[in-house]
């Protein structure tokens, strides 16, 4: 739970980083610019505290935390520039990497 609320105060952290735009879009690399540490300071918590429960060796507590983060991921604003969208999909191909290696270790240990 602890995790969570984390989560949830870092990304109000994000949408509280956007501008309100009077003109134009608040989708655009302006308001990436604005938001970008906010970001990457919820992308690092986030593979942090998945590594740490991987180390962990507590695998269903890492795949309910995968499940929730992936959920959370959907929260991420979708930047206009593809280019900007880049931090959540390095995120979602490293919680998918960590998310391969343990079924692989579940599969290795018959647990699976």
């Amino acid at each position: 739970n602890r995790l969570f609320c984390n989560h949830e105060r870092l990304m109000k952290a994000i949408l509280k980083a956007v501008p309100n735009s009077r003109f134009g879009s608040r989708r655009d690399s302006y308001c990436y610019s604005r938001c970008q540490s906010a970001i990457n300071e919820a992308v690092n918590v986030m593979v942090s505290d998945a590594e740490k429960l991987m180390v962990s060796n507590e695998y269903s507590v890492f795949l309910e935390y995968l499940i929730k983060t992936l959920e959370r991921l959907k929260e991420f604003p979708v930047w206009d520039d593809a280019c900007n969208n880049k931090d959540t999909v390095n995120l979602k191909k490293q919680l998918q990497a960590m998310c391969d290696k343990v079924a692989e270790t579940l599969t290795f240990h018959g647990e699976l």
